[in-house]
């Protein structure tokens, strides 16, 4: 990224527990974020990116096949977890892709970056905390737009009455990255909340009335939860994890 911008205050939750079903039988002996990429555990290279960047602290929720994440981090990471940098958190029972975050104790950062473990990006985080702080957001979601193409004719009607046909459109979507950015009071808004998905906690601040901002990326993303997603992350991790 050259030379960076300001260093904002920020720590950061990996979520890392997941079982990776979706890779099976990879994942079947190995967690999904200990997979390898030219040589190293995935994990080693987002750790390395976000101690580039200057996070506080990291947290890492872990539940699946945990001990394998110990022995890992603490050979590569040795200090920094005697420092107490990287902290361990861990669940007793799978608590959803957002449940574990009440598990954290002691955040003094000003914000929160939470990401799931299995996204490989080469974001300047420093431009996505400076927009949630400008913006004064309560939680900044990361998106990157994404094209569908329907290879049919779509019907377009209103109460039974046909309209017009359009052959084989092209539609932008913008899809969560899995990245978020969270003000630390997330902490005491969850205080009474275990088990929970992102989404469901994302409405429970929509009805809590916060304030919820999105950042759209033109920067490479891609999510390694699928084989053929697991196959070309591999044969471009380069161009997805570059800083």
């Amino acid at each position: 990224f050259g030379k960076q911008n300001v260093h904002s205050d920020f720590s950061t939750i990996i979520i890392a527990g997941g079982k990776g079903k979706r890779l099976l039988p990879i994942t079947k002996t190995l967690p999904k974020p200990l997979i390898k990429f030219e040589g190293k555990p995935y994990l080693i290279n987002l750790i390395k990116k976000l101690l580039f960047f200057k996070t506080k602290t990291i947290h890492i929720s872990l539940f699946y096949k945990s001990k394998k994440f110990y022995k890992i981090i603490k050979k590569n990471f040795e200090k920094s977890v005697k420092n107490k940098t990287i902290n361990f958190v861990k669940e007793s029972k799978p608590l959803g892709t957002a449940g574990s975050m009440s598990l954290v104790k002691n955040v003094k950062s000003k914000n929160v970056l939470v990401l799931n473990a299995d996204i490989i990006f080469n974001l300047n985080l420093n431009s996505l905390i400076n927009f949630h702080n400008q913006n004064k957001n309560f939680l900044t979601i990361v998106i990157k737009d994404y094209q569908v193409h329907v290879p049919f004719g779509v019907v377009r009607f209103e109460k039974n009455k046909f309209n017009k046909i359009i052959e084989k459109p092209n539609y932008n979507l913008f899809t969560n990255t899995g990245i978020y950015l969270f003000d630390r009071k997330i902490f005491n808004f969850m205080k009474d909340i275990r088990k929970i998905d992102m989404p469901q906690l994302i409405d429970k601040l929509v009805s809590g009335k916060k304030k919820i901002g999105v950042f759209p990326i033109n920067e490479e993303f891609i999510d390694f939860g699928s084989h053929k997603n697991l196959l070309e992350a591999k044969k471009r991790f380069d161009k997805y994890h570059s800083m």
